[in-house]
């Protein structure tokens, strides 16, 4: 094998130490655990409990699983590599959360919790019909029978690269977990998850930053390289449709993309009747 072939799996497998197995293994056997808790040692006898979580939810953890479950393998992979390849325009959607913000708030978020439905799909037939709702369905089913898939395949990926443990090995040990504590612990088993891994997804991102900083020597050195490499960028103005990413494309776009995800999306619907009160909803979302 020469210099620029790919490492073996025994080569790749050091990559890995204990240290990581450890954080890896804790992760998903606590995931385990809080499904196993709230579907056997938390009474959920209702639909209300089991698909809304009692609606008596703190607006902490509901907060926070919002916002990791638009987080994948697909986001933590994916963005930076777009960002490395075409530059920091694309951190211009943060300023489009403000807008997003303000339509679900006034828009969504009220309706919906009015309403007290269990599924965003009910709306559809009150307003429209049966018909209307069930083809809602199906799609949003199809979505996710195509999306999945590559939201597992991401992560698989890149631990099969840092580890060698085969992706057919990996692929059915986490669908089988995450299906467990989805349809055994309900809407609590997955808040409380997502908030546990939110918790490790940050601190490993950290973690990463602050060796990358050491490595480099600062946060200056950091941004002069971005510099010689033309990759900061944020005001891009070109009015044209064709260009990768511009001010224009990257704000209007995210507006109407992550509406779809937050304003009208079945786990965000579920979430916004959660907790008590329309006030505690609106500080989460």
């Amino acid at each position: 094998m020469n210099g620029t072939e790919a490492p073996s799996f025994a080569s790749a497998a050091l990559m890995f130490n204990s240290v990581e197995y450890s954080v890896l293994c804790s992760m998903l056997l606590l995931s385990l655990l809080v499904g196993v808790y709230y579907g056997w040692c938390e009474k959920q006898d209702t639909v209300a409990e089991y698909l809304l979580g009692g609606k008596k939810m703190s607006a902490f953890p509901v907060a926070m699983s919002l916002t990791f479950s638009h987080v994948s393998g697909v986001s933590l992979i994916g963005i930076p590599a777009e960002i490395y390849s075409y530059g920091t325009q694309y951190f211009i959607m943060s300023v489009t959360f403000g807008i997003m913000y303000f339509i679900v708030v006034n828009s969504f978020l009220p309706v919906f919790f009015h309403l007290q439905l269990n599924s965003i799909y009910e709306y559809l037939e009150l307003r429209f019909s049966k018909g209307t709702r069930t083809l809602a369905s199906l799609l949003f089913a199809l979505s996710l029978i195509l999306f999945m898939p590559v939201v597992i395949y991401f992560p698989v990926m890149a631990f099969n690269q840092v580890t060698g443990v085969s992706i057919y090995i990996m692929t059915p040990i986490i669908c089988i977990i995450c299906a467990f504590y989805t349809s055994i612990g309900g809407l609590k088993a997955v808040v409380w998850t997502d908030l546990l891994q939110s918790a490790f997804t940050v601190l490993s991102i950290i973690f990463i930053m602050v060796l990358g900083f050491l490595k480099i020597g600062s946060i200056s050195e950091v941004i002069r390289i971005n510099e010689e490499g033309h990759r900061l960028e944020l005001f891009n103005m070109d009015l044209s449709p064709f260009a990768r990413n511009t001010f224009w494309s990257i704000c209007f776009g995210s507006v109407f993309n992550w509406l779809s995800h937050v304003g009208v999306h079945p786990g965000t619907s579920q979430r916004f009747v959660a907790v008590s009160t329309v006030k505690e909803a609106r500080s989460y979302v």
